[in-house]
C-alpha cells in the first residue's frame, strides 16, 4: 500500500511552513474540550502535565508487538487526541521504530502546532486534524491505535466502528491515562474540592470510568462484542453479563513538582481552562492556599512537592 503523502491527500492540505495537515470535518468535539484545549492553554498544558514513564511505555510496546511486522512497509500507527505531544514525544523517543508512518491526530489547531514543535517532521510523521469518529486513513490500514488522556472524550459506538474500520485484524486499541492520585490526601483535596466542582454533570471524565460502558455495559456494548476481542490479563468483567472484557492494568508512581507546575496542571484541566480569567485566578489562589495549609504540604520549604501519578491502561484487539 502506498504511503499517504505529507503534502496533500484526500482533500486535506498542508499549512505552509508548519507540516500540519488539515481538512474540513464536522464539529465532533465536546464543547468543553473545544474551549479548554485552545491557544491560551498550550503553555500551561505543556508545563503542568506529567510525562509518561518507561513502565507504561514498555507495556504499550509489548501490546503493539503482538501484531507489529517490521518488514511490512505499509504499517502505520495512529494516535488519537495527541494534544501537544506529551505522550507522543515520550513514546517515540523510547521507541523510534514506531515513528515510521506515525499519524498523530488532534482536533485543536493550537495543540497540533505545539505537537509539531515538540516532534518535528520526518520519517513520514504527520500531525493531522482528526476525531475518534473520523480518522483520515484508508480502511484496514492501521497496525495499532494509541489514545493518551483522551478516550473518555470519544467513548461511543461511532468511534468503535471507526476504529474497527481502520484497524487490521488482531491489532490493538490501547488507551493510557496519567491521573492524579485520589489516595494521597492533599491531591484528593485538589481533585474533589477544587477541580471537580467545575465539572458539569454530563462532562466526560476518565475518573468516573463511564468510558468503560461502551465496552462493558450490555445495553451499550453490542458494537464492542461484534467488532473487538475480549482482551488481556487483569481484564474487567462487565457487571450483569454481556461476555466482553477489556484488558486493564494500573500502577502508581511518584514525581516531584513545584507549586507552579501544580498550578499549571490545575489550570490546564479543560473545565478550568475554559473559565474566564477571574475564575482561573480564584482556582490558582485555592491551589496555592491548599499547598500552604494542608498538613502534608505546609512544611515543604524547597518547592518540591511529592505528586503521586496513577497511570491506567486499557486495551482491546480488533476482530
Amino acid at each position: 500500500m502506498a504511503r499517504l503523502s505529507c503534502l496533500r491527500f484526500a482533500g486535506r492540505d498542508r499549512i505552509p511552513g508548519t507540516g500540519i495537515i488539515t481538512r474540513t470535518l464536522g464539529n465532533k468535539v465536546h464543547d468543553i474540550a473545544q474551549m479548554g484545549f485552545a491557544n491560551d492553554n498550550v503553555d500551561k498544558y505543556n508545563r503542568g502535565r506529567p510525562g509518561y514513564d518507561l513502565t507504561s511505555l514498555e507495556m504499550i510496546d509489548k501490546l503493539l508487538q503482538r501484531s507489529w511486522d517490521l518488514k511490512d512497509e505499509s504499517r502505520r500507527i495512529v494516535e488519537l487526541g495527541a494534544g501537544t505531544g506529551k505522550f507522543t514525544k515520550d513514546f517515540l523517543a523510547n521507541y523510534p521504530k514506531y515513528r515510521f508512518n506515525y499519524m498523530a491526530t488532534e482536533p485543536s489547531s493550537a495543540f497540533r502546532r505545539s505537537l509539531l514543535e515538540n516532534l518535528g517532521t520526518g520519517d513520514n510523521f504527520q500531525a493531522v486534524e482528526g476525531y475518534g469518529e473520523s480518522v483520515p486513513v484508508p480502511s484496514h490500514s492501521v497496525s495499532g491505535v494509541l489514545i493518551a488522556q483522551a478516550f473518555h472524550w470519544m467513548a461511543n459506538e461511532t468511534t468503535l466502528r471507526e476504529l474497527h474500520r481502520i484497524l487490521r485484524p488482531n491489532t490493538p486499541v490501547i488507551c493510557v491515562w496519567n491521573a492524579q492520585s485520589r489516595v494521597n490526601p492533599w491531591q484528593a483535596a485538589l481533585e474533589f474540592d477544587i477541580i471537580s466542582p467545575h465539572y458539569p454533570a454530563d462532562t466526560p471524565r476518565q475518573q468516573d470510568y463511564r468510558w468503560r460502558d461502551v465496552f462493558c455495559d450490555p445495553s451499550q456494548n453490542s458494537a464492542a462484542r461484534d467488532l473487538f476481542q475480549s482482551a488481556g490479563y487483569d481484564a474487567l468483567s462487565p457487571n450483569g453479563g454481556g461476555g466482553f472484557r477489556i484488558g486493564e492494568h494500573a500502577f502508581t508512581r511518584s514525581i516531584t513538582s513545584s507549586a507552579q507546575t501544580i498550578v499549571d496542571r490545575a489550570l490546564s484541566v479543560s473545565v478550568i481552562a475554559c473559565q474566564p480569567p477571574d475564575v482561573q485566578a480564584a482556582v490558582e489562589r485555592q491551589v496555592r492556599e491548599l499547598l500552604r495549609t494542608h498538613p502534608d504540604t505546609r512544611d515543604i520549604t524547597d518547592d518540591q512537592y511529592r505528586v503521586d501519578i496513577l497511570t491506567e491502561l486499557a486495551w482491546v484487539y480488533a476482530k
